[in-house]
């Protein structure tokens, strides 16, 4: 078995949730996952047209840093407040939007 070498950066091109869901011509979003390691905000905010149009069901993981069980909410409800969410625990924790 080989070890990987982390050490080696490479770079991706990247789009926002908002751009794939245009530029794809997608016509109905109802639920979208965040795992991310740390980058759910920022999908979050990428996502604010798909979100606001659609209101998915979501689940996005909220255990990347200390703040996210208050920030991830807070960001959502931002975007639409008519979510309700709830924090689930089995083993990481997770927030459930609907």
């Amino acid at each position: 078995m080989e070890r990987a070498d982390y050490s080696k950066k490479i770079k991706v091109k990247a789009v926002s949730l908002d751009k794939f869901i245009e530029i794809n011509e997608i016509k109905q979003v109802d639920f979208i996952k965040i795992d991310t390691e740390g980058a759910e905000k920022e999908i979050i905010k990428g996502a604010k047209e798909t979100i606001r149009k659609f209101k998915p069901k979501m689940a996005i993981a909220a255990y990347h840093f200390p703040d996210d069980k208050e920030k991830i909410p807070e960001l959502v409800l931002s975007i639409r407040d008519d979510y309700k969410f709830k924090l689930v625990n089995k083993g990481e924790e997770d927030l459930f939007f609907f």
